[in-house]
This record gives C-alpha cells, structure tokens and sequence, in this order.
C-alpha cells in the first residue's frame, strides 16, 4: 500500500516508517499538515497516518476531504487522547480509525490491514457503480451506498434507502433477522444522507449497562452519580449534525424506552444530573430482530414509542428469501476481505457455487461471511472448490472439523455457539456431534 506518515515528531516517524517499509509498503513522510493535504487530495496514498498535533484545527476539513467515501483514502489519527475519547474524537471527525501514542506495531498493523480492505472495497464499489452495474451497487442518486445483491428485495432496500435520504427523513426503523445487514443499511443511509465528517455513532443496546443507560445515551454532570468525576456528553450529544444508530433497541428497559421518547418528541436532551436541556440534530435509526408489534402487545415495548420510531420502515429479509444474493455476496467478501492476509482467491468452481446455493443460512449474511473466510483460508488461493466449503451440519459424526479445515477447534465451536445464540444443543447438532461432545469440548477449551 501507498502509505502517507505526516507529523512533526521524528520520533514517531523513525518509529513507524522502517517497520511499514519493512512490512512491504510504500512510505512518504511530510512534517506538516499542508504538504499532507495534497498529497490526499490528489490520492496520492491509500491511508494516511496523521498525528493530530499537526492537523490543529484543521482535521475536520483535512479528513473531510480525504474521507474514504470521495478519494478512496483511508485516515488514521495518531493521538495521545485516552482511548474513549480518542476513539469518539476519531468517530466524529470521519476517520477510519485510530492509534494511540505510544503506537504499538501489533495494532499499527492491524489499523493498516483494516484500512486496506476498506480502501479497497470502496474503490471497488465505485469502479462497478461507475462500470453500471446496478444489481450490485446503490442507485446513481445514492452514489455512496455498497448494499450488495441482485434481488428483487435489495433493490427495494435501496429504493428505501434512496427515499429516506430524498426526504430527509429524520427517523427510520430497520428490522430484519439477525446478521441480514442492519447496521450496513443504516451506515449507508448515513453515508448518503450527509456531509463527508458528519459523526455516525453506533450503540448496542443489549450491551448498555441498565444503570448506566441515560449516561452513555444523554450524557452526564459531575458529581450526578458516583464516578460521574467530570461532564460527559452523551451519545445524541456526540451524534448531534450526523446519525445515531440504535441498534437491537427492544432490548431497551420500559424506563430508559420512556425518556427516549420524550428526546424524540423535544429534540433535546438533559444530562443525569443537569439542569438544562440542549437541542440535539440527529438522525436517528433504530434497528431491531424482534417484531416491535408483538412486544407491544405483550407490553416489552411502549406503543407510543413504537409510533415514533415507525415513521419509515426498512425490512431487510434473510438470506435463504434471497437466494441470488448468495454468490454476489460470496464474490464481494472475496474481492474484499482478504487483502494483506497471503490470501489471493480467484474465485468459486460452478460446484462450489452449487454447494453454497444449497444452504438455507440460519444466520444470514453474517453465517455466509464465515463460511466463505473459512474456505478462503483453507483454499488459499486460485478456485474454491467444493471440498474446501465446510456448511454447519455436514461435518462428520464425531468430528468438530472436516479434514481440510484448518481454523483452529476451538473457533469453530465458537461460531457455532454464537451463530446458536449460545444453545448449546443446536451448535452440537450445527456442528455435526453429540452433545456430550460438545461439553467435552466446551470444557477442554474454557468456554464459557
């Protein structure tokens, strides 16, 4: 890769530039930010190491213009910020990601590695949207989404998607089974929707702490709550001028579903502890693989709520509804997902094709991404071939792996269980062994 290191500090620099050259890329040094920004702006490079000392106030401009959505740049931000608020900060301007200083050469390598499939996915999204290829891509008023599939359904998809940025609609509920794409969807949206730099901010909703939920979502004052050692802005605060993306949200608590609805009836939040509420402009997008309408009726969710949420529905359906999808997809985690990783995969044999047809995939896309990183792995490069596929089921009795895979055991056990939401019957029989195996197993390798 072409890659840009732009800092003033020599240090950083004779730290970083050896070890990239000697990773095999091509390595420019600049000492400051205007030399930095001509060089992206005339692509010069593939991902730009910037420390954000030299940027001043510029990073919001210098990482708009480099954005990996227009040049097909990739910006990493050096920062001796602490980690939380180094990765918010990085968020919010538009960076691809980011290095703390000291920079450690284990994550320097993998920030490289994740730019490169980035890069490279995006420059290949907008080489076939611009070679016309409209059964892939997103619509030519929607230049920025890479939402992948054939099928009448995706196109559908993108035709919402291209009508919600249309009517700057400011409130979208996305729903679909687990691992069918919804935080693709959702960043897509976005990515249409705004201006290069404008934040998007994810948030699991499962993972919130219930007693830290009106914290990490409103924000907070010092001293509101033990542990509350200063102000903290929370995630629509942080969101504000771009997308908040809130995802499985019906696992929020009827308390927490309360005060959500009134920042979107007000626009506006109050932290814990505040006395004033502040004016927030976000697009929100909730997501969600539970049907909303059920748990209204068995009152989980406030239809009051609901309403508010449901101003523009977007269904993503699974897979196996879906079947012309399997092989673009098959072919984009290919073209994709690999680079920089001694892989180099041509493509499927028309047996292969047939055998990744056959499976229903209980877990959606996310499933059909594993099984093609697995043979990719085990085929290393040229065709994939059918003996190089390994579906879940088919494996046989007594063994956890076919013979020609080589990931380890004890991540296919993990797949297994995550793809079984944790049921530790259907991984065994996913996995094509008795359960008491699995136990065995589970125990040897201290699964929890």
């Amino acid at each position: 890769m072409r890659v840009l290191v732009a800092g003033e500090d020599e240090g950083i620099r004779r730290e970083i530039v050896p070890f990239l050259r000697g990773a095999g890329h091509q390595v420019e040094e600049v000492p400051d930010a205007p030399s930095a920004k001509s060089r992206v702006e005339g692509a010069g490079c593939d991902v730009a190491l910037v420390d954000s000392r030299v940027l001043d106030g510029q990073r919001t401009s210098f990482i708009g213009r480099a954005r990996i959505d227009d040049k097909g740049v990739a910006v990493v931000l050096i920062t001796d910020r602490p980690e939380a608020d180094a990765g918010l900060d990085a968020l919010r301007l538009g960076a691809t990601d980011y290095l703390r200083r000291p920079v450690s050469k284990l994550e320097l390598q993998d920030v490289i590695r994740k730019a490169d499939r980035a890069t490279r996915s995006r420059r290949q999204a907008l080489s076939d949207a611009s070679a016309g290829v409209p059964e892939t891509y997103g619509p030519a008023a929607c230049p920025a989404a890479c939402l992948v599939g054939r099928s009448p359904a995706m196109a559908r998809v993108r035709e919402q998607v291209h009508a919600a940025v249309e009517t700057n609609c400011r409130t979208v509920l996305i729903q679909g089974e687990t691992g069918t794409g919804k935080e693709v969807v959702a960043h897509e949206l976005h990515v249409a929707a705004t201006k290069a730099g404008d934040p998007f901010v994810a948030v699991s909703c499962p993972a919130l702490p219930e007693t830290l939920v009106e914290s990490e979502l409103f924000g907070h004052v010092k001293g509101s709550f033990t542990g509350a050692v200063s102000d903290k802005a929370g995630c629509f605060e942080t969101a504000s001028g771009g997308t908040l993306f809130l995802d499985e949200i019906a696992d929020l608590s009827l308390p927490a579903q309360a005060k959500l609805l009134r920042v979107l009836e007000t626009r506006s939040v109050k932290r814990v502890g505040g006395t004033r509420e502040a004016a927030v402009d976000v697009r929100l997008i909730a997501a969600t693989n539970s049907p909303l309408e059920d748990l209204v009726a068995k009152q989980r969710f406030r239809q009051d709520l609901y309403f508010r949420l449901n101003v523009f529905n977007i269904v993503i359906p699974p897979l196996r509804e879906r079947k012309e999808d399997v092989l673009p997809l098959a072919q984009h985690f290919v073209r994709t997902e690999f680079a920089g990783r001694g892989i180099a995969i041509d493509g499927f044999t028309p047996r292969a094709e047939e055998l990744l047809l056959s499976h229903d995939y209980p877990g959606n896309v996310r499933e059909l991404k594993n099984i093609v990183e697995r043979a990719a792995i085990t085929c290393r490069k040229g065709m994939i071939r059918a003996e190089h596929i390994y579906l879940p089921g088919r494996a046989p009795t007594g063994s956890i792996l076919p013979p020609s895979t080589v990931l380890p055991e004890r991540e296919q056990i993990l797949l297994a269980l995550e793809r079984a939401r944790w049921n530790r019957q259907r991984a065994a029989a996913e996995l094509g062994v008795p359960y008491s195996t699995l136990r065995y197993k589970i125990k040897k390798y201290g699964i929890a």
